[in-house]
């Protein structure tokens, strides 16, 4: 019983610990454009959901060790309460990123399409990159990072 309760506490601590820093969605289009949803962690794990249109179609995950740092310095470098909800929202069949930030435990989630600030560019840049570079291992569903 003992051992079970430690499990639990040490699980919790590990839990805490693993916070999501940035979350990305890329919605479907009328053309080509990879759908998906991208997790990334503090612990420099990301989680890649590959919905259509790229090469890891269901769950992966990877240790981004390097990008997580270009990432998490484009990240610091936002005043998060400078961020418009949408931006530029009306152009038509251009992919819809939907980017959500947590910094300092408060989270911002922006919409855009193409024009946005030249941070979260980047950082969509860097994550379509991460996705086509990275060695991503497949997980099943059910299972935690």
């Amino acid at each position: 019983m003992k051992m079970f309760k430690y499990f639990i506490i040490l699980s919790t601590i590990l839990f805490a610990q693993n916070k999501e820093i940035l979350f990305i969605k890329k919605m479907p289009t009328r053309g080509k454009a990879p759908v998906y949803e991208l997790s990334i962690y503090n612990d420099s794990t990301a989680i890649l959901k590959g919905i259509a249109n790229l090469q890891y179609i269901g769950l992966y995950k990877a240790n981004i060790q390097k990008n997580y740092y270009k990432i998490k310095n484009l990240i610091d470098s936002i005043q998060l309460d400078t961020l418009q909800e949408k931006y530029n929202y009306l152009l038509l069949d251009y992919p819809v990123t939907i980017m959500k930030i947590t910094k300092n435990n408060i989270e911002k989630t922006v919409k855009f399409k193409r024009d946005a600030p030249n941070n979260l560019k980047n950082i969509s840049k860097i994550a379509n990159n991460m996705i086509k570079n990275e060695k991503w291992i497949k997980i099943e569903e059910g299972e935690n990072k």
